[in-house]
């Protein structure tokens, strides 16, 4: 971290992402899934609400974000 304010590069230096093919499919991809990932977790308490409103909502709200999150160790 100490060699932050020595890192600078221009403009015209950092725009050559903007001509590579990759660059847009992993955006695309990244806005695509986490787009997702927010507005699922988003409508479950919701969806939730409107469909059972006796039950306390805010207990099973995490459940939305819970469900996307990838298995892991």
């Amino acid at each position: 971290m100490d060699d932050l304010a020595t890192a600078k590069a221009s403009f015209a230096t950092q725009a050559v992402v903007f001509r590579r093919a990759n660059n847009w499919i992993m955006c695309w991809l990244y806005l695509g899934t986490f787009g997702s990932f927010i507005g699922f977790s988003a409508a479950f308490p919701l969806l939730t609400r409107t469909l059972f409103p006796d039950v306390n909502v805010l207990q099973l709200a995490f459940l939305g974000p819970w469900s996307e999150r990838p298995p892991g160790p």
